[in-house]
């Protein structure tokens, strides 16, 4: 492994360049905002990139300077058209809200400037018409940073962005060990928030929070006129110690009120349980890839392999990713050491590619499904991918997000108080394929199950179908490594699923090891 490492790993990005003042706390934990005003943006600092002499010059620099404003304006509840200004969002019931669909009129209009409409936008005075909305002495960081970093995800690409330094230092890199706060994770439908995922173990899970439960009330607040940012910072307030919540049962559609008490313990991001005795088989979910989920993973196979378990499911739904070398390492425990897991290959063509290579001993020699949706993210899909290619495993679920991009950090030349964090390259299989855009196809297809009003489809967008410009490696798609494509029904017409779960791509996954010869004969293990 070579030195590129560092440059991939966050954490260390944290403590090497991100160095600096602490930010005063005034004995209580300061909120996303209070970090934003610390870093001291001004609107110089946006006026170089939202400048009127430079939006219409291309459709590129138009559309980045659009999305400048409608990322502000979708932060507040409201949506920027070319010509009317500020309107109310329409959240139709199937309606998703991406940079796609933000950009679609500008686009248009744009089309009809090139064709010789007299009247270009005044993107200046659109924003000091934002900033008399909504600005205050509180938003006016954050206002800044959101219509800075729209501006970059289309003028350079969606994954580049700005961070104040100790808003990095204090709260993203420090929980790099932590599922959630709370051990639950949302997701938006139309005007309708629902539990996308509880961590087990976590507050939210010990309480009775479940995944498709509905969120009605935050801290006493209704959801009905929130966004789906709004309702995050409130997951993400340092100050507060409890979470109040009312929400609308997914089983019983029953009403019911939770009181989660905030804790500092840390919580595991590696979970595993035995879910059948008599078919010898473990369930090992991983959330995320964090510091040290490598030594826990191997402390729970040893113990999985006392206990003579053939048969392991590796839950890596809605898993974003996270450390890569963490991802690496727990490789190496299924494929043995001396295979190459990954590679990477820089956009700047002088920096040689290097790889990853495994260094731990396999310890599990069993059958191994990997379960994965379209939440399954970046180092997640290295693991999946990775396992199936050596023939360790069958994936099963939908196909994955599709991210295979990598960010390298450094601060930001016009201001010290932020760092920058720029797309430097792509993650490839040992096949020499990327996940980037396209994602990995399961062997065993199945949907989501019907867990949100009908609307799974929406939950947990892929890269493809969320930004304006998803970046793109290159590599042609003739290299994608396709899934077989098989039916779990053509190999359990008479089987039974062995395992007493709601879960029912849970069931599914158990089924497939029964599908075990028939990926052997048709796939080619």
């Amino acid at each position: 492994m070579g030195n590129w490492i560092k440059g991939l790993i966050l954490v260390s990005f944290a403590f090497s360049v991100l160095a600096g003042r602490s930010i005063e706390t005034r004995n209580e934990a300061p909120s996303v905002e209070d970090y934003w005003n610390q870093a001291e943006l001004s609107e110089k600092d946006l006026f170089d990139f939202l400048d009127n002499d430079f939006c219409h010059t291309s459709e590129r620099y138009f559309l980045s300077c659009a999305n400048s404003l409608q990322q502000v304006s979708i932060r507040y509840g409201k949506i920027f058209l070319p010509e009317s200004g500020l309107n109310p969002i329409k959240k139709d019931a199937d309606s998703v809200i991406s940079e796609i669909t933000l950009l679609k009129p500008w686009k248009e209009f744009y089309s009809l400037f090139e064709k010789g409409l007299k009247n270009p936008i005044d993107f200046e005075s659109h924003w000091q018409l934002l900033n008399n909305q909504f600005a205050n002495e509180k938003r006016r960081g954050i206002m800044l940073g959101t219509a800075l970093n729209g501006f970059l995800s289309i003028f350079r690409d969606p994954h580049t962005y700005l961070v104040p330094v100790e808003y990095y230092k204090q709260v993203i890199a420090s929980s790099e060990h932590k599922s959630s706060n709370y051990g639950f994770f949302v997701a938006q439908v139309g005007e309708k928030f629902y539990v996308k995922k509880v961590i087990k173990g976590s507050l939210a899970f010990q309480v009775g929070l479940r995944k498709g439960d509905r969120l009605l009330k935050i801290q006493k607040q209704s959801t009905e006129k929130m966004t789906l940012v709004e309702l995050n910072e409130i997951l993400r307030d340092q100050k507060a110690k409890k979470l109040a919540l009312k929400v609308v049962n997914s089983k019983n559609q029953k009403i019911k009120d939770y009181d989660l008490i905030k804790s500092s313990e840390k919580q595991s991001t590696v979970h595993a349980e035995i879910i059948s005795a008599e078919s010898q088989t473990a369930l090992l979910t991983i959330d995320r890839f964090a510091r040290s989920s490598c030594e826990k993973v191997k402390t729970v196979l040893l113990d999985l392999n006392s206990k003579n378990i053939k048969n392991l499911i590796i839950d890596l739904r809605d898993n974003p990713g996270g450390q890569m070398d963490e991802t690496g390492c727990i490789a190496s425990l299924f494929t043995g050491p001396d295979r190459r897991i990954f590679s990477v290959r820089y956009q700047d063509k002088k920096l040689r590619p290097d790889s990853y290579y495994s260094e731990e001993q396999q310890i599990f020699k069993g059958k191994i499904v990997v379960l994965v949706n379209r939440g399954t993210a970046s180092a997640a899909e290295i693991l999946a991918g990775a396992l199936r290619e050596y023939n360790k495993a069958l994936l099963v679920g939908e196909r994955t997000f599709g991210k295979g991009s990598f960010q390298e950090g450094d601060i930001w030349k016009q201001n010290k108080k932020l760092a920058l964090f720029e797309t430097k390259g792509f993650y490839y299989l040992p096949s020499g394929f990327t996940p980037q855009k396209v994602g990995l196809e399961p062997d065993f297809q199945i949907e989501s199950p019907n867990q949100f009003s009908g609307l799974a489809p929406i939950i947990g967008s892929r890269e493809e179908d969320q930004y304006w410009q998803p970046l793109d490696s290159g590599v042609s798609t003739v290299k994608r490594k396709l899934g077989r494509g098989l039916k779990i029904e053509r190999c359990n017409t008479s089987k039974s699923p062995l395992i007493a779960t709601d879960d029912p791509e849970l069931i599914q996954a158990e089924l497939a090891f029964n599908c075990w010869g028939l990926a052997t004969a048709e796939g080619g293990f």
